[in-house]
């Protein structure tokens, strides 16, 4: 599947790439844990019909599309009209969405952005991939490799890492304490 986010003012619309899932979420199912930004060229045959979609909407602001391509097509998911949870990846790759949306907002017209984008980047969703992990959909192993070969995370930011450091905090000792909780209801229960 993908996800499409970008920008419109009434009938212009800025797509600068698209994010291409690797991995779902099980807990939440159907949520990007793991996802690469990459050209709109992988739905390059299927992109018109999106960007008259947008159009015909005639929305000013942030939006947020899922669709799934199969080999008899691209399917339509769910259009949000804010912000979506991997947004904050096309700022990673260095184009800055809501500053663009309030920046459309606020001249009543769209200013495509001009940075050049970094394709390729790898991210993960920290929320969705410690839900998983604290559920049992993902290893150790797994955890480790998501913190080791993406790129960068939802939360992650060399200028600001308090907010990063804090939910890891937050997050380990909770899924201890439901390890915990585990093993005593397995004990009881035998």
């Amino acid at each position: 599947g993908y996800t499409i986010g970008g920008v419109c003012s009434d009938r212009d619309v800025f797509l600068p790439a698209i994010i291409k899932k690797s991995m779902v979420a099980q807990h939440n199912r159907g949520i990007t844990l793991r996802g690469t930004v990459v050209d709109t060229a992988d739905i390059a045959e299927e992109l018109p019909q999106i960007i008259e979609f947008l159009k015909s909407v005639r929305y000013v602001g942030m939006f947020d599309m899922e669709v799934m391509k199969t080999d008899k097509g691209l399917y339509f998911g769910e259009l949000n009209l804010r912000c979506g949870g991997p947004s904050y990846s096309y700022f990673h790759c260095g184009i800055n969405l809501p500053e663009l949306a309030v920046r459309t907002i606020a001249s009543g017209r769209l200013e495509a952005a001009d940075q050049p984008l970094m394709l390729g980047r790898c991210f993960f969703n920290n929320k969705v991939a410690w839900e998983d992990y604290m559920d049992g959909y993902l290893s150790p192993a797994d955890m480790r490799k998501l913190y080791r070969d993406c790129d960068f995370s939802l939360l992650s930011d060399d200028e600001d890492p308090a907010p990063e450091k804090t939910f890891n905090r937050t997050m380990k000792p909770l899924y201890r304490k439901r390890r915990l909780k585990k093993k005593i209801k397995k004990l009881l229960h035998m």
